[in-house]
Order: structure tokens, then sequence, then C-alpha cells
């Protein structure tokens, strides 16, 4: 057996046998990548070759005796001593918002009107733009020791929650902060968002929610207390609905705040928790409710809630983070990994049509570096 070789214009360009890390000279199979990429099938086993033709061994198996690739992407090979093996393509890609530093951890994501990609990390802010990053530092690039919620205003500026340093605001490639000092509630600052008009909404994790007017300096415009009608916990999450009500998820319940006033929503209005996690407002003005327990999802409308529970096949661990895409599919982040569910599978539960929710999960195994997704 010749091993492996590549001919051009019918002269040899390069061989590879045993020596060069091949398993086996005998060679029964390939399968060409589009970007100049080898599957190799050989006698000892399935390896791959970039254009380059630096080798990586896939497997040790006897006599792979075909290898092809399917219509929906996995490869497959066919040996003599497992049978056919499909190798299918990880659904997820990793993608470094910490600069490469160990440990870190990733707070919040923001998709900005420009296309680019924020993220906040225990280390400090990224930026992404494209095929580049930038990241910024604490005590180096961020006037701040803390960023964590992230929104953005009509004008494409960022806003960025700074816990016990107040706000911080990236306009015009410059970070500014705004400290707690301009005001006691921004001491405490959990989750932000941009309202229709422009106004800042900011939410405490003493329960306290601030209108503030969207421009520099800032300046109060209203405040909302526990003591007004607000839940008396720390906000996690925010979602502002066609209406003009600002929702907040707490762990004390969910706060409601239209025209002016605030209500709060608790197991005694038939949440089956009140710790509120997550928030996602849909077009139809329902709003879908995640709480770090193993209660399920809720579907809140009118001031009725019903569950989607681990009876009806909703996974266990929480819902950390909740999205819906365009294809009509829910995912929502847990401590046992991600998870999509079409709404419509979801209400088919909800409206007794369907017993179970079909729910498709990715994990360790699909290439998730850590199962727990906040």
């Amino acid at each position: 057996p010749l091993g492996l070789i590549e001919l051009v214009n019918d002269s040899v360009r390069r061989q590879m046998r045993n020596e060069a890390g091949m398993p086996s000279p005998q060679v029964h199979s390939l399968l060409a990548e589009a970007d100049g990429g080898l599957w190799v099938g050989t006698d000892g086993g399935l390896v791959t070759l970039d254009a380059k033709w630096h080798i990586t061994p896939w497997q040790e198996l006897r006599s792979v005796l075909t290898v092809f690739r399917d219509d929906e992407g996995s490869v497959w090979y066919l040996t003599s001593s497992r049978g056919a093996v499909q190798l299918k393509p990880s659904p997820v890609a990793t993608i470094d918002a910490s600069a490469g530093r160990q440990n870190a951890t990733t707070f919040a994501v923001l998709a900005a009107i420009d296309g680019s990609v924020w993220a906040t990390t225990t280390e400090g802010v990224t930026h992404f733009r494209g095929t580049r990053s930038d990241h910024y530092f604490y005590g180096k690039d961020l006037p701040v020791w803390s960023a964590r919620a992230i929104a953005e205003a009509p004008d494409g500026s960022i806003w960025f929650t700074a816990h016990e340093d107040g706000l911080m605001l990236y306009k015009d490639g410059t970070f500014a902060a705004f400290p707690a000092s301009r005001h006691p509630h921004l001491a405490h600052t959990t989750t932000i968002a941009v309202g229709r008009d422009g106004s800042l909404w900011v939410g405490a994790s003493d329960g306290h929610v601030m209108r503030l007017s969207g421009g520099a300096p800032l300046a109060p415009l209203q405040v909302f207390s526990p003591e007004s009608g607000a839940c008396r916990g720390s906000t996690m999450a925010v979602a502002q609905s066609s209406d003009g009500a600002m929702w907040w998820g707490t762990d004390a319940g969910l706060t409601r705040i239209q025209a002016g006033r605030a209500t709060c929503f608790t197991t005694s209005h038939g949440l089956p928790n009140n710790d509120v996690a997550s928030l996602l407002l849909d077009q139809d003005g329902t709003l879908w409710l995640g709480t770090r327990s193993d209660v399920g999802l809720v579907h809140f409308r009118n001031g009725v809630a019903r569950v989607v529970g681990p009876d009806k096949g909703f996974p266990m661990g929480g819902v950390f983070g909740i999205v819906a895409n365009t294809a009509g599919h829910l995912w929502w982040s847990s401590a046992v990994g991600i998870h999509r569910a079409s709404r419509q599978s979801l209400l088919d539960v909800l409206e007794g049509r369907d017993e179970r929710v079909n729910v498709q999960s990715v994990g360790v195994d699909d290439g998730l570096s850590t199962a727990h997704m906040t």
C-alpha cells in the first residue's frame, strides 16, 4: 500500500504513509471538504487532514471502508468492526468573551442595532464586530469595577448597570461613569432598559425602579418603590409591552409599572413561584416568565398565570434567560444546558391539545463548555 498520494499534473506532490502519522498505509475511502480538508478512512482508523496536511486522529478502528456526508451535514463512516457510525456536527459555536482569561463568567449579551455584539464578564466588557473583538478591562479601560446588564439607546449608545458604581455609558468610542452619588438608588443597579420614549429605566437590588431622562446629565423623572407598590425584591429582568407598561421580574414577584402606578404580582395572584428570573414579551401581549426553580415555564396574560411544568415534559434546571426567534421557537438557558420548544407546542399543552411539550436540548455533550448557563 502506498498510503495517501496527492497528484498535480500527473506528478506526485505529496505522499503520506505510517511514518507521517497515518494509522495505516491502506486507504479505503476519502471525503473532500470545501476548505481543502480531507476525511481519510484507512485500515487503522479514521483521520482528518487540513489543507496543509496536518493530521488529526479521530477513531482507531479496523477498516474504515467508506466515508460520506449526508444532506443534514453529518459525516458517516462504515467499518468492519462497528458497522455504520454517524458524526453529527456540533450545534454550538463557542465565542470567547474573556480575552482568554481563565474562569471568566459572562453576565449579559446584547446584539446591537449595527450588527455588533456586546458582552459583560467578570473581567470587563467585550465588543464583537465581525471577526474583530475589543476587550475593555476593569481597572484599566473602564471607569467602573463591575458591568452587568446592557441596554442600547436609539442613537446607538450603550448603557451598562455597574451595581455599586451606578451606571456606565459607551458613546462615540468613550466610556463614561454615572456614579451612585448622583442618586441613592443608583448604588445597587441590576437591570436596565430604554423605553420607547427614549427614557432610561433602571431596576435596583432593593426593588426600586427609576425612570431617568435618557440624555446626559441623567435626571430622575420617577421613582417606584416597594412602598408605592413595586415588589420588594431584587430586579432581575425587564420588558416593555406595546401599551407602554414596564414589567420587572424580581425575586419577590412580578412588578408592573403602568400609567404612573406600580403593581406587584405574586403567588397570591396565581404565580407558581415569586422568583421571576427571566421575561419574554410575546407579540400578542403574553408574558412568558421563567424562574430559577423547577416549576417550569409560566404563561402570564390578562393577570392569569398558567404553567407548563415538568409533569408535561418541561426540563428541570430553571429558566434563567429566554428569547424567541423568527421561526416561532422559544429558547431558554438553565442549570442543565440550553433548550428549545416551539411556541405552538407550548400552547398545545396549555390548551389541552397535547400532553407533553416537545423540547430539544443542548448540553455539554453537544459542545457547551458548561451546563450551567445563566
